[in-house]
């Protein structure tokens, strides 16, 4: 008796199998339908929150496919911070300039945002895709934590390459929800470079655009880090005036 319900949960959970793989199926392909549309916009604008191991920050982000860019951030941005911090980075398409704080990274090779000071430089040639990839796969936070790191990365980098610690995988479908009064797909993932130590991502999708509402990023292992995303508005080849991107003198 014992053997044939083994058999029979078996048989049962197998058959369960080609629905929860379409299902992974159908997740990956609206992350990457999501994550193209962002690419092949001229450009982006986003107004966000974020909460940084419970602490918050806000901004707002408007960068075109040449480089250009402007990021306004306030409050706990990073880790550490106390007090509401500020800082604005411009770009030009070929340089930066950071005022409100440092920029740097440290000799282990992490980012680091110091409150105060300023910080300038040629942009790195592989800002613009390398910014559309962070804030795409690992959210606004996880983008702002890597400012110091973007604006200084020479060439593209394959994002789905495993070394690129970037990768996105294992894919899975959520219940339906509701962020404010917008339906929204859930989406659960992993990112990073494929191994235990990857963060969970949870990624709420509106269902009209398709764009983020919302992402919850998890680390539980290691160093326990949560980021936690809303975005307030996200539009794409949204109306800009060029003298935006100006950089101060």
């Amino acid at each position: 008796m014992k053997s044939l319900v083994t058999i029979a949960c078996a048989l049962f959970a197998a058959a369960l199998l080609p629905g929860a793989f379409a299902q992974d199926k159908d997740a990956e392909k609206i992350f990457r339908d999501m994550e193209k549309k962002v690419k092949d916009a001229k450009a982006i604008e986003v107004t966000f929150r974020y909460q940084l191991v419970g602490k918050n920050a806000k901004g707002a982000l408007l960068m075109t496919n040449d480089g250009k860019a402007r990021i306004a951030v306030m409050g706990n941005y990073f880790f550490g911070i106390k007090g509401n911090s500020s800082f604005t980075l411009l770009s030009d398409g070929k340089n930066y300039k950071v005022t409100g704080a440092k920029f740097g990274i440290a000799t282990i090779g992490r980012p680091f945002i110091e409150p105060g000071g300023s910080s300038e430089g040629q942009l790195g040639k592989g800002f613009r895709e390398m910014t559309t990839a962070t804030l795409t796969r690992g959210g606004i936070g996880l983008t702002v934590i890597g400012l110091p790191y973007l604006v200084s990365i020479d060439a593209g980098i394959d994002p789905d390459e495993q070394e690129s610690k970037m990768t996105v995988y294992d894919f899975k479908m959520g219940a339906a929800d509701k962020i404010g009064d917008r339906k929204a797909k859930v989406l659960h993932y992993r990112h990073g470079k494929g191994g235990n130590d990857d963060p969970d991502m949870t990624l709420w999708l509106d269902d009209e655009t398709g764009l983020p509402l919302k992402r919850v990023f998890q680390q539980p292992r290691g160093e326990k880090i949560r980021i936690e995303d809303t975005y307030n508005s996200l539009k794409l080849n949204p109306e800009f005036k060029a003298s935006i991107f100006e950089l101060p003198k």
